[in-house]
């Protein structure tokens, strides 16, 4: 009853002709439009991320900043650490490792040195680096420190709680830097792992369902079974820079999701993430690079 009383425009029969004809002209263009804006606009809330990325996989393979002869090589830096750790052995301040990694380069091919034995190791090298950067474990490096849940039945390791406690959502409510952490736990959690009290400075590295996501931590902290804490052992500290770390984290995630293979829930153990070779670049490069990364990562925001 209503629609019957709707008032509708009325037209000569040969301009409705003409109107019809121009829409039908029209539309084509309409739609190609519609598809071009589209693609614009997913362009431009895509191509800032886009941009970082493809900078950042430039800084990791040594084409970001140009290389400094006057630098020290990585690897007279590395055969500088080999003869401070063996004198911390030979102190007793450190234990001997009994699997210790050597890296280097032969005949245009890597070549590792394990328990006496050399072997290619050409497919697990991602990229090609500059001749004064070398390739590392991870193990060699840092310390790999994994997190933990308390019981969440027992209050007694959640009330009046003094270590902060960190999860993924303190990355979605502050970034990559931890300043605070929502949940905290007492020390009767920790029990006798007063280890995994992460120190400052310790990049943290996701290997379980957010495989990749990634942060620093500036207080100390402990973490969920999500996260592994990378702490730089003591004697590496001159050598290789917790910023260009937790700078370079960021690249990690498909080599890490490889690294996990094909299973209903993306896991990386610390023995294959202790595993990543990383580059290593001379260490006043890897203030230059961590420098530029952070210049241009303004203009890009």
């Amino acid at each position: 009853k209503s629609l019957e009383q709707f008032i509708v425009p009325f037209p000569p029969l040969s301009e409705q002709q003409r109107i019809i004809n121009k829409i039908n002209e029209i539309m084509p263009i309409a739609a190609k439009y519609d598809t071009t804006h589209s693609k614009v606009k997913e362009l431009n809330e895509t191509f800032p991320e886009v941009l970082k990325r493809s900078i950042l996989q430039w800084a990791v393979q040594g084409r970001l900043v140009p290389q400094n002869p006057t630098d020290e090589p990585a690897s007279v830096l590395l055969e500088r650490i080999r003869t401070e750790k063996q004198k911390l052995i030979k102190e007793g301040k450190i234990k001997k490792d009994k699997h210790e990694s050597v890296i280097f380069r032969r005949d245009n091919s890597y070549y590792e040195k394990l328990d006496g034995i050399e072997r290619c190791i050409d497919d697990e090298i991602p990229f090609e680096i500059p001749d004064s950067w070398e390739w590392v474990r991870l193990k060699e490096l840092c310390f790999i420190i994994n997190g933990f849940t308390p019981l969440r039945t027992n209050v007694e390791y959640w009330e009046n709680p003094t270590i902060h406690w960190f999860t993924v959502d303190d990355i979605r409510r502050q970034g990559r830097r931890i300043t605070s952490t929502i949940q905290s736990i007492n020390e009767k959690a920790l029990a006798k792992n007063t280890n995994r009290i992460l120190p400052p400075g310790t990049v943290l590295l996701c290997c379980t369902a957010s495989v990749g996501e990634f942060a620093i931590t500036e207080i100390p902290l402990t973490t969920n079974q999500q996260f592994n804490g990378l702490v730089i052992k003591n004697y590496w500290k001159n050598y290789f820079w917790n910023e260009f770390l937790f700078t370079i984290a960021e690249t990690f995630k498909d080599r890490l999701l490889l690294l996990a293979g094909k299973t209903t829930i993306n896991f990386i153990s610390v023995k294959k993430l202790e595993n990543l070779v990383i580059p290593l670049p001379p260490i006043n490069e890897q203030h230059r690079i961590v420098k530029k990364l952070k210049e241009i990562s303004s203009y890009i925001e």
